[in-house]
This record gives C-alpha cells, sequence and structure tokens, in this order.
C-alpha cells in the first residue's frame, strides 16, 4: 500500500543518503544489538491485564466531572428553595439556578494549577507515587461526597455548597494528575494501550450514566439513589488502586519500564498535558451566560473577547521561558486566577442571593475581568506546555534527533509560509464546534415551537445546545477505534485530506440545509444536525491528532503556531457571527447562510494550502530527516 511521504522504505533510504557525510562525528546507536529489543524477549501481555488495567484507569480519569454533572437531582434537592430556611431561602434559589455554572467552572479551573504542578514535581516525584496519590486524594473525596448525602444540609446551603465546589477542585486536580501519569506511562507501552486509556475515558461518562439510572431504578428516594451513585464511584477507584499495584508487577509492563528510560516517560507525559489542556479551554465560559447588562455596551461580545484575549496571550508567550526559578512564579500566577471567581460574582450576575451585593455595575468591569482571563489563559497555558520539554532538555543530555539536526543546515522558512498555513490548520481544528455554538440564534429560530410538534421542539428548543455538547463528545470512543485500526495503514497526509474533504461537505451541506423549510420536519432536522455535528467532531478530532503529529516534526515554533491557530477558531467564529449578522441587517437565515458559507471558505483554504505545504522544501527536509520510528513515537502524533 503506497504510504505517502511517509514511505518507510523511501525515508530510510533518503536518511542513508543524508547522513553520509556526518556518520564519523555521529555516536553508532547500538539498539538493534540490545537484547531487550529481540522480538522473541518481549513476554506477551497475557489475558489482555494491562490492557484492561488502563482501560479501567481511563473510566477513572473523567469520572469525577461526569459523576458531578450527571447528580443532577440530587443537587438540584439539596440546593432547592423548598429546602433553606428562611434566611437562606434567596441564596439557594440563585444557588439552585446556577450550580451547574459553578460546577462547570470550579471544573475548569483546576487545568492552569495540573499543568503547573507537573512541570515542578515531574522530576522529583516518580509517576508511581503520583498515581498512588492521587488515586487515594478522590478516593477520599469520594467518601466524602457519599457521606454528605445522608447529612441534613438544610439549614446550611451555602456552606455544603462552598465545600461540594472545594471537593470539585480538588478531585478535578488529581484527576489531572493521575491523567497525565496515566498516558506518561502508556506511552511507554505499544500504541494500542494508549487507545485503551482513551476508550476508558469515552466510557466515563457512560459509567456515570448507567451508574444513574440503576440506582434511580434500585431506589426511588433522590438522598438514598445518590449514595448508591457516589459509592459506586467509590468502588471505581479502589479498583484502580487495586488494578495498579497489579499492574506494576506484570512481566509486561516491567519489559517496557526497563526498555524505555526516565527521561522519555516524562516527556511522553508533559505531550499528554499538552493535550488535556487544548481540549479545556476550548470550553465556553459560563459566567457569560448569567451576565446581565445594564447599559449600552453589549455582553454578547463577551465570548469574542475572551477568544481574542486568550490569542493574545498565547501570541505573547513566545517571548517569555519561564523555566528553572521562574516555576514558583507560574505557580503563583496560576493560583492567582482564582480572584476572578469573586470579581466576576461581585459583577451584574443574575439570579444572585440579596446577602451578596453587586459591586461592578457597569459593563466595563466584567470585560476588563473577562479580558484578563482571557489574556491568562491563553499565556499561561502556552508556557506552561512549552516549559515542560525545556525542561527535559537543560539536563545536558542531546539526543540522536540534536545530533541529526547539525548536519546538514535546514532550509529557511521562506515568508513563514509553513507557520502561516499550520496556523491556518489550528482554525480548522476546532471552526466546526466554535461555528455550532455560536450559531445559536440560528438554531433557535430553527427549532422553535410551533404547528403540531410544538412540545416535542419545546424540549428542543430549550435543551439543543446540550444534546450538541453530547454529540461533539460521543466521537471519543469512534476516534480510538478509528485510530487504532488506521494507524499503520493510511498515511497521514491521506488522512488530513479525508477529513478535510468530510469537513467541506458537512458544511456545505448545513449550509444548503438553511434555506430549506424544516417547521414541518423539526425532529428530523434536529437528528440530522446531531448527526453532522458527530461526524465534524470526528473528522476534526483525525485532522487535528494528524496534524500535531505533522507539526511535532517541525522546530518547536510550529506546533504553537498550531496552538494559536486553535485560539483563533473562537474569534473567527464570533467575527463571522458578527459581520453576517450586520451584513444583512439581522435576517436569521440569510446572515446563517454566509456564517456557514465563511466555513466552508476556510476549509477550502485548509484544503489548498495543505498540498502546497507538502512540496515546501523546508517541510520535505524534516520529513526527510525524522525516521519513521521516531515520528511513530510522538504521543499523539501521527500515527496515534
Amino acid at each position: 500500500m503506497d504510504r505517502g511521504l511517509f514511505s518507510p522504505s523511501k525515508t530510510l533510504r533518503k536518511l542513508k543518503v543524508m547522513l553520509q557525510h556526518s556518520r564519523d562525528s555521529t555516536p553508532e546507536r547500538d539498539d538493534e544489538k540490545d537484547p531487550l529489543l529481540q522480538k522473541e524477549r518481549i513476554p506477551k501481555d497475557v489475558f489482555y491485564l494491562t490492557y484492561i488495567i488502563l482501560f479501567i484507569h481511563g473510566i477513572g480519569h473523567l469520572l469525577p466531572w461526569n459523576m458531578f454533572i450527571t447528580a443532577h437531582e440530587y443537587f438540584d434537592k439539596k440546593f432547592s428553595c423548598s429546602n433553606a430556611s428562611l434566611v437562606d431561602s434567596s441564596c439557594a434559589s440563585f444557588i439552585g439556578n446556577s450550580f451547574e455554572n459553578f460546577f462547570a467552572l470550579a471544573a475548569m479551573l483546576p487545568v492552569m494549577i495540573t499543568t503547573a504542578i507537573n512541570i515542578y514535581i515531574q522530576s522529583k516525584i516518580h509517576f508511581k507515587y503520583r498515581m498512588f496519590s492521587s488515586l487515594l486524594v478522590m478516593l477520599i473525596l469520594f467518601v466524602l461526597t457519599a457521606a454528605l448525602v445522608k447529612v441534613d444540609t438544610i439549614s446550611a446551603v451555602n456552606l455544603f455548597f462552598s465545600v461540594t465546589l472545594v471537593t470539585i477542585v480538588l478531585m478535578n486536580i488529581f484527576s489531572g494528575l493521575f491523567q497525565s501519569s496515566t498516558f506518561g506511562f502508556a506511552g511507554i507501552l505499544p500504541q494500542k494501550y494508549t487507545a485503551a486509556v482513551m476508550s476508558g475515558q469515552a466510557c466515563a461518562g457512560l459509567f456515570s450514566s448507567f451508574a444513574r439510572i440503576i440506582s434511580s431504578v434500585a431506589t426511588a428516594n433522590v438522598i438514598l439513589s445518590a449514595l448508591l451513585y457516589f459509592l459506586s464511584a467509590v468502588v471505581v477507584i479502589i479498583i484502580c488502586l487495586a488494578s495498579l499495584f497489579f499492574l506494576l508487577k506484570l512481566l509486561f509492563v516491567k519489559y517496557y519500564l526497563d526498555l524505555t528510560s526516565v527521561r522519555a516517560l516524562k516527556f511522553r507525559q508533559e505531550d499528554t498535558i499538552k493535550s488535556t489542556v487544548n481540549v479545556k479551554i476550548a470550553a465556553r465560559l459560563p459566567f457569560c451566560s448569567i451576565l446581565k447588562t445594564v447599559n449600552c455596551l453589549m455582553l454578547w461580545f463577551v465570548f469574542l473577547i475572551f477568544n481574542f484575549a486568550d490569542f493574545v496571550g498565547r501570541y505573547l508567550s513566545n517571548w517569555f521561558k519561564m523555566t528553572g526559578k521562574w516555576r514558583f512564579l507560574l505557580l503563583a500566577l496560576t493560583l492567582l486566577r482564582f480572584l476572578f471567581v469573586p470579581l466576576l460574582l461581585w459583577c451584574n450576575v443574575q439570579p444572585r442571593s440579596t446577602h451578596f451585593h453587586v459591586l461592578f455595575h457597569n459593563d466595563v468591569w466584567p470585560i476588563l475581568f473577562i479580558t484578563a482571563l482571557g489574556l491568562s489563559n491563553g499565556f499561561l497555558a502556552s508556557v506552561c506546555m512549552v516549559s515542560a520539554p525545556q525542561e527535559m532538555r537543560s539536563g545536558g543530555e542531546t539526543s540522536e534527533e540534536e545530533r541529526l539536526l547539525r548536519s546538514p543546515s535546514p532550509p529557511k522558512d521562506k515568508f513563514y509560509l509553513t507557520y502561516i498555513i499550520l496556523f491556518i490548520h489550528g482554525i480548522g481544528h476546532l471552526l466546526p464546534w466554535n461555528m455550532f455554538i455560536t450559531a445559536h440564534e440560528y438554531f433557535v429560530e430553527k427549532f422553535k415551537c410551533s404547528g403540531n410538534y410544538s412540545h416535542c421542539t419545546s424540549f428542543i428548543e430549550q435543551n439543543f445546545e446540550n444534546f450538541f455538547s453530547v454529540a461533539s463528545m460521543l466521537p471519543v470512543m469512534l476516534m480510538s477505534l478509528l485510530n487504532i485500526y488506521i494507524q499503520s495503514k493510511v498515511s497521514f497526509r491521506k488522512r488530513m485530506l479525508v477529513s478535510l474533504l468530510m469537513m467541506l461537505a458537512l458544511f456545505v451541506l448545513t449550509s444548503a440545509l438553511v434555506k430549506v423549510e424544516t417547521h414541518n420536519y423539526v425532529d428530523l432536522f434536529f437528528a440530522g444536525t446531531l448527526l453532522t455535528i458527530v461526524f465534524m467532531s470526528v473528522f476534526s478530532g483525525l485532522f487535528q491528532s494528524s496534524t500535531f503529529g505533522y507539526a511535532g516534526i517541525l522546530p518547536q515554533k510550529y506546533t504553537a503556531a498550531v496552538m494559536s491557530g486553535q485560539a483563533f477558531a473562537g474569534i473567527f467564529s464570533s467575527l463571522a457571527r458578527i459581520i453576517s449578522t450586520v451584513a444583512t441587517g439581522g435576517h436569521v437565515e440569510l446572515s446563517a447562510l454566509l456564517y456557514f458559507l465563511s466555513a466552508v471558505v476556510v476549509i477550502l483554504l485548509c484544503l489548498a494550502s495543505l498540498i502546497l505545504l507538502l512540496k515546501l522544501k523546508f517541510v520535505k527536509y524534516y520529513l526527510n530527516l525524522t525516521s519513521v520510528r521516531t515520528i511513530q513515537s510522538r504521543g499523539v502524533g501521527i500515527f496515534s
């Protein structure tokens, strides 16, 4: 089968020619003489125990968040006005209406903290101890949550709410540490074991949903049902702890631990942190939906402001390198971001408690706070991602790749074409999701109650954004299965082209449906939109993983180019929405048509630029320089 530019035989022949003149100065590798690398000495994964254990650990990664967001009835009862005293009733009303927004924020904030902590402890604490300690803390927090189910909190709603938020923050910090350590550990094993972890993550939501259903069927009592529900999470964490002890004693695992150096293990862990942060920062600000305008300034620009500030922060990070002694400052800046929570709560957030007064009445204040929040998010995320690999290289070791880069000298990136193209591809990664969540008015109009289907359309109209979120999450499992099958069968170039062509076809279909009358077929249009989002997420995910792997063989700043493009995706979708609305005088249908056609233009630009990219001498040099084995070892890269 044609492997494109990554045909192993072709690449190796070019490498031999390229390294002919530097053989005397390059130390000869004796990997092939190492008895550990001889295939017949590799032990088998008996009964697929390693795969099963890593799958279970994948469930444990996302279990905390999934368990809390699925327990809606329980928290609704705990925070309901009927449960509160007369003094706390107003506050309970505010909490009861907004607790899910606060839960989302509490889950997002630890992302930066986890990244900063990883930079500090990655060379000080062994991955094994990080995993054990993280699981123990998660176990304690789940036991505490289960115990609080039986505690009467009617007279202390505020205290219970605060404890729950702190629990979610701590839970996500330690689940993040457990996740990064697990991916680093799985990275030293064959690639299918990383896929096992990802598949487990995809099943975390399914597990929490099934646990909620089973506990509700077992008992109609909300409190008893919640107790059984959270105890099921305790059981899973205990299984993760027990299986971790067992995992480290397997001959299959010991073989790869002996084979892989500590340096390679830690570098893979940092690659995983990058992927985790990239996914998390794509979420929308929960405060944007509850901020209320009090003057002429329009707070519907908030999403655009945040994305633009995030983009500027990432760009500014190119001039700052926070390694060594700067690690403490990085951690301090990350912790200071918690101040944005009370600052935003003191803005005109509605509904609110009568005892929690508004201090910042003018719309200028929330705009300033959200701008600072976006700047710090983009800047600190990029600095954390870049500084970790720099820390690993500071040990004085010279890698094989670094020795190869010394001779011959690489060609220049003329007119920064490679950088610009990868920036455009970064926009294409997150464009599908950003385009759908920003087109709120259009979908409200499409799902508006009318005709004989008023009851169904009312439900769809009120909940379509939740369904859109679920539809964008479901492809995680499908992507894992696809990657396992095609990673060694289809070249990254073909995967990128096919992904872009499918995204193009889906955006063209979405644009065409704008002009189709769907009021009599709301259910069908809703189902078609959900399928479109699912397939769009699948192919944009494949395109994203291939692009990051491709950028990984280039100098480090080109990975930053992709990340900057991702940050700009939100800005582009917001600007496209604003411009299309202004251009059509607020006509919803025509505005939506122009809006989705702008996405078609971007995908066409990605396709044309990909063809140009593969012909650039700068790119060809690094493709020839990088061996197949090096390419395959880059975490979530080309063959992951």
